[in-house]
């Protein structure tokens, strides 16, 4: 499906809303492209002081490196996503798929499971110091029941003395 309007913020047009063409969800990613690159270089890909100079800067798509403290892979995909012709341009599927994004997803997901794996780990050891806690507190209750225990046979061992040392004379 094409589209014909223009509306949204001028920065963010692809050429082939630049030059009033159709267009199709390739814009998009041209747009997220311009997108990418602002939030890593904290200005737009192409500046100018008018529309036609803007749409000039567009139509030649040339952008600067962003800064070095972002990858070469980073730079890559945005050279991808802002490519003039939109045939050139990567889809959102290309995108997901490719090696580099493909990559960190992956690696996303494995930080997300150490984290996971960490918390399940704290609270394991949480809960062994709760099970040592419950297991002192047994030990002590069998402690005291034993020495109970002990003290009821003295004392059966004291009554069994008394009683037949009391019958004795009795006999």
């Amino acid at each position: 499906m094409y589209a014909y309007t223009n509306v949204g913020t001028p920065y963010y047009m692809s050429p082939e809303q630049i030059n009033e063409e159709r267009y199709n969800h390739k814009s998009d990613i041209w747009s997220l492209g311009c997108i990418i690159y602002e939030t890593a270089c904290l200005k737009p890909p192409f500046q100018a002081d008018n529309y036609l100079s803007l749409a000039m800067k567009i139509k030649e798509g040339n952008i600067e490196r962003i800064p070095s403290q972002y990858s070469d892979e980073l730079q890559k995909v945005i050279e991808q996503m802002l490519q003039v012709n939109q045939e050139s341009r990567p889809s959102v599927v290309d995108l997901i798929n490719s090696p580099r994004i493909n990559l960190k997803i992956k690696e996303f997901k494995v930080k997300e499971k150490i984290f996971e794996l960490n918390q399940k780990e704290k609270e394991l050891k949480k809960r062994e110091e709760e099970v040592k806690g419950l297991e002192q507190q047994f030990k002590d209750k069998l402690a005291k029941i034993e020495e109970r225990e002990k003290h009821v046979t003295e004392l059966e061992s004291k009554y069994k003395v008394f009683v037949s040392s009391s019958f004795s004379h009795l006999v």
